[in-house]
């Protein structure tokens, strides 16, 4: 989630070459720990936020456009 704060089950398995399995497990761990969220609220098709990082990438966000 280095590159991109946006991911899905599939990406990941196909980048990692890991099994789709495997990835849905570690993506539901990583939720438990609070370190990714689920943006989509589906079963199928799901979206995964690395929330740090939108949260780093959008800190001030309002304040450059208040200003111009």
């Amino acid at each position: 989630m280095r590159t991109g704060p946006y991911l899905t089950v599939a990406s990941a398995a196909k980048r990692s070459a890991l099994t789709v399995q495997t990835v849905n497990a570690s993506l539901d761990q990583l939720q438990r720990l609070g370190i990714v969220e689920e943006a989509t609220g589906r079963r199928r098709g799901r979206v995964f936020v690395y929330r740090a990082y939108m949260d780093i990438l959008s800190d001030g966000a309002g304040t450059n456009a208040a200003r111009s």
